[in-house]
C-alpha cells in the first residue's frame, strides 16, 4: 500500500542567518520515495537544487525503511521567510510492516540553529529539534484452503498449490467486476490487481500483507486436480479502525462475518478466510481412458444392433 504524507513547516523571519534548516524524515516499516517530494509556499513550488537539496536515506535491511533529508539553502530563502512551507511526499509500506497495533510509525524532525553570534555570524552549535509522528496501520488477509474430504487425521485435507488473484475495489481501477465474474450490479465495480498470485502453501494457507482498509475480491484461478474451480469471486470486505493505539472496530465479511483475528488482547491485524473446495469430475478428453470406454460401449451397441437385424433377417 502506497501512503501520502504532508509536512507543515513555519520558516523563521531570520532564515537567510540561520546556518542550518534541515527537515528529516524517518519512517518505520516504511519505504519513502524522495523522487516524489514536492515543496510549496502557497501556490508557488519551490525549486530543487537552487531552494533545497534532498539526500535520501539508507535503507535499514532489517525492518525495509528508508528516509531521506531535505537541505534547505538558507541564504536563497529570504522571499518565504516567515511563511509556511508545505512538503508532500509518498511512502510505500515495506515487506516487514507490522499489522500489530503497535502500527507503523513516521518521524518528521526539523533540524535548524536559532542563535546568531555578536558578529552576526549564526552559531552552528546551537542546534534545536522539533518531532512530530504519526502511524499507519495495515492489515493482513491469511487464506486457508482446504478440502470437503477429511483426510487421515480426521481432519479436512489442507490443499496446497491452490492459486489466486487478489483484487481491490478502487475507482481507478482497470479491471471491471464482469471481467473476473461479478454478476448483477456488482459487474461494473472498478477493481485493481493487488497480487497477481497467490499459491498456498503445504499447509494449504497464503497470507496478504500490507492491505489497508476497502474491499476485496479473491479469485481463484487453478485448484488442485480432481477439484473443481470457484464457480464465484470469495468477497472480503476489511473494515478496522484503531483510535490511540487501541482497535475499536472491527467488520470482517467473507460471504460471512467473522471476526477480527485475536481480538481478546487486540494485537492482531489479520483475519483468516478458510474457503472450501469441493471434489468435481472431468469429462472425457480426446484420446483417453474415457473416449476408448465410451467408444467400446458405443461398438458393443452396433455390434449388437446388427445381430438383432440379422436375427429378424431370418425370421
Amino acid at each position: 500500500d502506497t501512503v501520502s504524507y504532508k509536512i507543515s513547516v513555519t520558516v523563521p523571519s531570520n532564515i537567510t542567518k540561520l546556518a542550518q534548516f534541515d527537515v528529516e524524515d524517518t519512517p518505520e516499516h516504511l519505504i519513502d520515495d524522495a523522487d516524489s517530494i514536492v515543496v510549496k509556499c502557497g501556490e508557488e513550488t519551490l525549486t530543487k537544487d537552487t531552494h533545497y537539496t534532498v539526500v535520501p536515506g539508507t535503507k535499514d535491511e532489517a525492518t525495509g525503511s528508508k528516509g531521506f533529508t531535505i537541505k534547505f539553502k538558507t541564504a536563497e530563502m529570504a522571499a518565504y521567510a516567515g511563511k509556511t512551507l508545505t512538503i508532500t511526499y509518498n511512502a510505500k509500506l515495506s515487506d516487514k510492516a507490522v499489522t500489530t497495533i503497535d502500527g507503523n510509525t513516521n518521524t518528521a524532525k526539523l533540524i535548524y540553529t536559532n542563535k546568531i553570534n555578536e558578529n552576526g555570524q549564526p552559531d552552528e552549535d546551537s542546534k534545536e529539534e522539533i518531532h512530530d509522528e504519526t502511524i499507519v496501520y495495515t492489515f493482513e488477509i491469511d487464506i486457508v484452503k482446504i478440502s470437503d474430504q477429511l483426510g487421515k487425521d480426521g481432519e479436512p485435507e489442507k490443499l496446497q498449490g491452490v492459486k489466486f488473484k487478489l483484487y481491490k475495489v478502487a475507482t481507478d481501477g482497470g479491471v471491471t467486476g464482469s471481467e473476473i465474474g461479478l454478476k448483477g450490479e456488482d459487474a461494473n465495480l472498478k477493481l485493481e490487481l493487488i497480487k497477481d498470485e497467490l499459491v498456498t502453501d503445504k499447509n494449504g494457507k497464503v497470507s496478504v500483507s500490507g492491505l489497508s482498509n476497502g474491499t476485496y475480491y479473491l479469485v481463484e484461478t487453478e485448484t488442485k486436480e480432481g477439484y473443481n474451480l470457484l464457480s464465484e469471486p470469495v468477497k472480503v470486505e476489511l473494515n478496522v479502525q484503531y483510535e490511540d493505539g487501541i482497535l475499536t472496530k472491527h467488520d470482517v465479511t467473507v460471504n460471512r462475518k467473522n471476526e477480527f483475528g485475536n481480538v481478546t488482547n487486540k494485537t492482531l491485524g489479520a483475519v483468516t478466510n478458510t474457503i472450501i473446495n469441493r471434489k468435481g469430475f472431468k469429462l472425457p478428453t480426446t484420446g483417453g481412458f474415457g473416449t476408448l470406454l465410451f467408444s467400446g460401449i458405443g461398438v458393443l451397441l452396433v455390434v449388437a444392433g446388427v445381430g438383432v437385424l440379422l436375427s429378424l433377417k431370418k425370421k
